[in-house]
């Protein structure tokens, strides 16, 4: 990598991992909520712990694949920007499912005030998820335009 395209990878590893820690807080707000709603007896989901889960590794493997400084490591790394970017697909759909559960469901339709919140059609998105999401799509153009460039290179 040039000098430039090396600084700016070095601002992505830290973005990668100010991303990943911002999940492993909701991961422990999470985990916490889903302790209490089992030790009270509640049937809950924990699709939202799992996907946190699954961010989390995405962005460390991002970031790995960047620390890597070769071709393999930038593989690595696109990897795991469509690892986040499917992930977010994922909750997408999760959340689209469970809005149209709860707008056919009568007490929802008499309490709309207790339909979850959803940034963007994501239940529970805060807006560094969103944030977050748009720099991975212009993260995985950049990776993959400078994979392209090496491969012309060769």
């Amino acid at each position: 990598m040039a000098n430039a395209e090396r600084k700016l990878a070095n601002v992505c590893i830290i973005f990668f991992i100010v991303a990943a820690t911002l999940h492993i807080r909701q991961l422990l707000i999470e985990w916490r909520f889903l302790r209490r709603a089992t030790e009270s007896g509640f049937l809950t989901s924990p699709f939202f712990a799992e996907l946190r889960v699954f961010f989390i590794a995405s962005f460390l493997l991002c970031a790995i694949g960047l620390l890597i400084k070769r071709r393999f490591g930038l593989v690595l790394s696109v990897f795991g920007l469509a690892a986040v970017l499917l992930g977010y697909l994922g909750w997408r759909l999760y959340s689209a499912r469970q809005l149209r559960v709860a707008s056919q469901d009568y007490f929802f339709t008499q309490h709309p005030e207790f339909v979850p919140s959803h940034a963007s059609g994501l239940i529970g998105a805060r807006w560094w998820d969103l944030l977050t999401l748009g720099c991975c799509f212009v993260l995985l153009i950049w990776e993959v335009t400078l994979l392209t460039k090496r491969s012309q290179r060769k």
